[in-house]
């Protein structure tokens, strides 16, 4: 029991606070439209290459059911956008509904940029929502190529941790054994 308990206070105790309960969502659970356009990490889901495609704008990737977490979090990932001179491409993310767009970046120049992401997801714990990652190509019209990309990295889940709840549970279970501790000794 000592060690059970000593386990789980040093799991705790090591885990940044909020990254406790995180997890990755799989991009292999969304739907890549064109399929031939993104390029997804086959064996996690925890990357995927969008390329731009000269029959389809946007090229997207979608999850139309995501669920989100009930005690609220945060929603993250990184990302990579390369947009070369010329060009007139952006990435779009789109959150709950299609036409409140929630991010959007790009440029008409030789452009290079990539980050984090944060999104705050509390007004919507405990909901399904859409979601959308798009490559917007502005090819042929205002474009002269297509070699814009992006890249999107660890999609992720961080639900707001409960210390509360496993500070009593540990302390239930402290108290536990040295009922059965001083039980042993009489």
């Amino acid at each position: 029991m000592k060690s059970i308990i000593l386990s789980l206070f040093l799991l705790f105790m090591g885990c940044p606070v909020g990254n406790c309960l995180a997890y990755y969502i799989n991009l292999n659970d969304f739907t890549p439209l064109p399929q031939n356009s993104i390029q997804i990490d086959p064996a996690e889901g925890r990357w995927a290459v969008f390329s731009e495609d000269p029959f389809h704008s946007p090229v997207s990737l979608r999850n139309e059911t995501l669920i989100l977490p009930a005690a609220g979090g945060t929603l993250t990932f990184e990302y990579e956008l390369t947009i070369p001179a010329g060009n007139s491409d952006f990435f779009d993310l789109f959150i709950a509904n299609p036409s409140q767009r929630i991010f959007e970046m790009g440029g008409s120049a030789n452009f290079h940029c990539q980050g984090d992401f944060t999104f705050d997801y509390t007004q919507l714990a405990g909901t399904t929502i859409p979601f959308y990652f798009h490559l917007m190509s502005d090819w042929p019209s205002n474009d002269p190529g297509l070699d814009s990309q992006l890249i999107i990295r660890n999609l992720q889940i961080n639900p707001v941790p409960l210390p509360g709840a496993f500070f009593l549970l540990l302390s239930g279970l402290l108290g536990l054994w040295k009922i059965k501790r001083k039980e042993l000794q009489e």
